[in-house]
């Protein structure tokens, strides 16, 4: 073994000690990069994943780095695909960490999705390297660094979230909890202030990961304070002032940005669906690895740490460290998803109501993120174990240092391998180059909605062309649509015969089409005063028309069912005329119910806002109900809508717990069955719907709430004249429908993808109930479907 070596592993700094960990180092990250191997053949065409969210992350950063290359440096975070928001990035993160280190590659190549896979590489080396580094300063041990790297580097949790750029930068926070530690072990200004940039960092790239990294940072210093005996010493506490002082002045710019994309997020009515329900724990657990080889060698680790805590064989504070960052995983975990139990009617989730409670927590979108060191976390308790076995073995020859240095390498088969076909193809056809330079000549204030609205997440979901043009577009796509594009989609799709609302409302200015879309109706756009600016690409930019239509008043209409289940809930619709945008998803009010003896009891309701409210799209309210029976008033007072019903409370079953019984549905009075409807399309069917006996029929909310058991859903079925019937389920009912009243509503109905001749037949069914649908009912005979 050369000298240099053996002195340096006798703790006699040396050049060997160098070599020998960049060899290390190097073996590691080539092992590392070869995980990636199948993609390489693709590198410059395809993205590394297999779902929309890596198109979106790769827009996001083309999008920066291009504005980088032409000097739009004010344009980096005003990335235009989701108007009426100000900013596609309110939905996202700033992704700031990933493009701005990565932009000399991009100006040296040009291509930006070998820029975003390099960057996608990089950073599971680079959590490997902070991990390495952070448990190394804890332990004093390369060993156990190079044990936790390994082990952490490929976890389940990580595999999943592949295609989430922005959840793989986690290692800024690392390595600012590694110059923490270094702090908390010497207090250098340099370390401190060093984490607080490291942190900033983590910020302007992923607020989420940052917002966790800091409550993990927060529960770990308590700790380590309450262990200092409730003090720190004069120089640590103006240190940690003028760090915490430094991270909010360099936060303070992007303030504005984080307050919009914290609106948007909490918004969504996925944000409170997510943050509602919870999965069992075991699930949870094989996620992060926990029942896999990383979660047995961090239980297996803490006999050894027990061990060597007593005899004082770690370094010091090493103990007191991991206390803190396990209790901080711990919470952060419970808070992700945690433990949780179903009543009656709702999902309780201790978890998700202390996120409540919590700055910046009630935003996020996906809970389970909060969970985000759990693995590290785990990986650095694997890896204090290593060092402490170390320690209690006594091995005092070099040559044994250097086996168990190495040693973590054996683990590397327990690796996963990624998937050979998990690449999200990224399309420059010449078609659409030609659009986007069309779209470009439109003026600077032009509003685009593209025709037909892509919501699937596998395909051209996220539209690349927007880097030409640069206009703002109405588009979305995946978990991140806004709750305008689901209300509003099926509507659209019947354009020009429909949907000319939902265009004044959001102010579009010009509509993209597929030229077989528009060739054929002329005439009709001519009548609505739409006119065809250009055909490029095999589309059609058509200007839409200038003048909103015209409104006598604007008047609201509640549907109030007169009946509702005690101790369950009811809903209540809000139709508006003129239509009206809302940007936020869901809003949380507050409800009075006076009974008949005086007493007022508030109730937590939540609208679901469907982005365009109108005439035909109402807010639907969920209300709970009081749990005795009664005579009781409703009372809401709200910006939103002003109620004052009375509302007879019953103890009567509703879908929730009886089977749907027969429901009379027939055609309204003054519906025009039509010619024609389009192939693989929607068209407006107005009904009449009365109940005569049977439970309450629970309302539809449009979105997958922790409550949807027991909502009445629509089964349309089309017949033909030959073969299968096809069968699409639909949200069906605005509000409660009670057996003796009646309600008028419209429907969008899927169309069947084959043209014929078939027999619209519909039947009713509860979400979640181990019943058979009601009896079907025939609608419309001898409906024309035809293809474009």
């Amino acid at each position: 073994m050369p000298a240099g070596v053996r002195r340096a592993l006798r703790d006699e700094p040396d050049h060997g000690a160098r070599w020998l960990g960049l060899g290390l180092a190097a073996v590691y990250a080539g092992l590392v990069v070869l995980q990636f191997r199948a993609f390489f053949q693709r590198f410059t065409t395809h993205l590394i994943g297999d779902h929309g969210d890596a198109l979106l992350q790769h827009l996001h950063c083309a999008w920066q780095w291009t504005a980088l290359a032409e000097g739009r440096f004010g344009e980096l975070l005003r990335l235009p695909t989701l108007h009426p928001y100000s900013s596609g990035l309110a939905f996202g993160e700033p992704l700031l960490g990933v493009t701005l280190p990565f932009a000399p590659l991009y100006l040296i190549t040009g291509s930006s999705p070998a820029t975003y896979n390099t960057a996608l590489v990089a950073a599971f080396l680079l959590l490997g390297f902070a991990v390495f580094l952070w448990v190394r300063e804890l332990f004093d041990s390369p060993a156990a660094g190079l044990l936790a790297a390994v082990l952490v580097v490929f976890v389940p949790w990580r595999l999943q979230l592949l295609t989430n750029l922005n959840n793989m930068t986690v290692h800024f926070a690392v390595l600012g909890a590694w110059l923490l530690t270094r702090w908390a072990r010497e207090p250098r200004p340099t370390s401190l202030l060093g984490a607080a940039l490291c942190f900033h960092v983590q910020l302007i790239t992923s607020a989420q990961v940052a917002v966790v990294s800091i409550y993990l940072t927060g529960i770990w210093f308590a700790v380590v304070w309450l262990a200092s005996g409730l003090r720190f010493e004069r120089r640590r506490a103006l240190q940690l002032t003028a760090a915490s002082a430094l991270f909010l002045i360099l936060a303070w710019p992007w303030w504005s940005f984080f307050q919009e994309a914290f609106e948007a997020a909490r918004g969504l009515p996925r944000t409170r669906e997510m943050q509602m329900f919870s999965s069992p724990f075991g699930a949870m657990a094989r996620q992060f690895g926990l029942l896999g080889p990383l979660g047995a060698m961090a239980v297996l680790s803490l006999p050894a740490l027990f061990v060597a805590a007593r005899e004082k064989r770690l370094p010091d504070g090493a103990t007191t460290h991991l206390l803190g960052l396990c209790l901080g995983a711990a919470v952060l975990f419970v808070c992700g998803r945690g433990p949780y139990w179903s009543t009656a009617s709702q999902s309780v989730n201790p978890g998700y109501h202390l996120t409540q409670w919590l700055p910046l927590l009630s935003a996020y979108r996906a809970p389970i993120r909060l969970a985000a060191f759990t693995p590290i976390v785990a990986a650095v308790l694997a890896g204090g174990g290593f060092a402490a076995l170390l320690a209690n073995l006594r091995v005092s020859s070099a040559r044994w240092r250097v086996a168990w240095l190495c040693a973590p390498l054996l683990l590397v088969p327990l690796w996963p391998s990624l998937g050979t076909d998990m690449g999200a193809p990224i399309r420059e056809r010449p078609a659409d180059l030609a659009l986007a330079r069309a779209l470009a000549e439109l003026p600077r204030d032009a509003v685009i909605l593209p025709l037909p609205v892509d919501l699937d997440p596998s395909g051209a979901a996220v539209d690349e062309r927007v880097l030409i043009h640069r206009r703002a577009q109405i588009g979305g796509f995946a978990s991140l649509i806004p709750p305008v594009f689901r209300s509003a989609i099926s509507e659209l799709g019947q354009w020009p015969s429909a949907g000319h609302e939902i265009i004044a409302t959001l102010g579009v200015t010009h509509v993209v089409a597929p030229d077989a879309w528009v060739v054929d109706r002329s005439d009709e756009l001519e009548r609505h005063g739409y006119r065809l600016v250009t055909r490029r690409g095999g589309h059609a930019i058509v200007a839409a028309p200038t003048a909103a239509p015209a409104h006598s008043a604007t008047s609201t209409r509640l549907l109030v069912p007169p009946a509702a289940a005690a101790g369950r809930w009811l809903t209540l619709a809000i139709f508006e005329d003129p239509a009206r945008f809302h940007r936020r998803g869901h809003q949380v009010l507050t409800a009075t119910w006076h009974a008949s003896d005086g007493a007022a009891t508030d109730v937590e309701a939540l609208a679901i806002l469907p982005g365009v409210v109108s005439r035909h799209r109402p807010i639907r309210l969920h209300v709970p109900t009081p749990e005795a029976p009664g005579l009781a008033r409703l009372e809401i007072a709200s910006e939103l809508v002003s109620v004052s019903k009375e509302v007879s409370i019953e103890a009567r079953p509703t879908s929730f717990d009886a089977p749907i019984g027969p429901i009379d549905v027939t055609l309204a009075a003054d519906f025009a069955q039509p010619a024609s409807v389009r192939a693989s399309a929607a068209f407006p069917v107005d009904v009449e719907l009365s109940a005569a006996g049977g439970p309450i029929l629970l309302a539809s909310s449009r979105e997958a709430l922790p409550f949807r058991r027991g909502e009445t859903l629509v089964l349309a079925r089309y017949r033909p004249a030959r073969g299968n019937s096809g069968i699409f389920a639909t949200p069906g009912l605005s509000a409660d429908l009670v057996p003796g009243t009646g309600l008028s509503l419209r429907w969008h109905l899927a169309t069947p993808a084959v043209s014929g001749i078939y027999d619209l037949e519909v039947s009713f069914l509860a979400h979640g109930a181990p019943t058979l649908p009601a009896p079907w009912v025939r609608l419309i005979s001898g409906l024309h479907v035809v293809a474009d």
